[in-house]
């Protein structure tokens, strides 16, 4: 009978199982060509069998997709105002979810959140251009980083309304009237 199994990338064992079916787990550390993978079965009087090399190549995990979708480009944001940013996210890697979705203007983190829809709220406080990107990384610790959307932010602009006279008064001709107003700027 069959006493042990012992697995082997290298020669180098990952592992021993004595009960069929026989297995262990194994997980690369770092992308890789020619790794081989041995087997060798030691039955109950000592003799051992070993399998023919299996060679595999280990490649590097695809990362998740992801896009920002909100706000789009040339956008122009006025400072001060809560602005939506919004990416749409998902995992490309068998097995795999959405842990977190970062988001980022001008590679300064302004948020992140876990869950669908993944969304934060940015308040621009300085005028200029801005750079959005957003960082998805699934449940393997594999991240990808979004194609930026370049957006403008600029001041509110000024306001000015009549509060003098009111709509609908009536003037008298050639008297002398106010007309006053508040005016605001940024």
């Amino acid at each position: 009978t069959i006493a042990s199994v012992d697995f082997r990338v290298n020669g180098v064992s990952q592992g021993i199982d004595t009960t069929f079916p026989y297995s262990v787990s194994y997980t690369p550390a770092a992308v890789g060509i020619g790794l081989q993978f041995t087997v060798v079965a030691t039955d109950s009087l000592g003799n051992t069998f070993i399998t023919p090399i299996s060679t595999v190549n280990v490649v590097a995990q695809p990362g998740p997709t992801v896009v920002l979708t909100a706000p789009v480009g040339a956008s122009t944001i006025v400072i001060g105002t809560p602005t939506p940013v919004t990416a749409a996210a998902v995992p490309v890697a068998a097995g795999t979810t959405i842990t977190s979705v970062q988001f980022f203007a001008n590679g300064v983190s302004i948020g992140t959140t876990v869950a669908a829809p993944y969304t934060v709220n940015w308040l621009p406080t300085t005028g200029g251009s801005f750079a959005l990107t957003a960082k998805a990384t699934d449940s393997a610790g594999t991240s990808t980083v979004s194609a930026a959307v370049n957006v403008a932010v600029t001041t509110p602009p000024a306001s000015v309304t009549i509060t003098g006279p009111v709509a609908g008064a009536i003037l008298p001709v050639n008297t002398p009237q106010t007309i006053t107003a508040t005016a605001t700027s940024t």
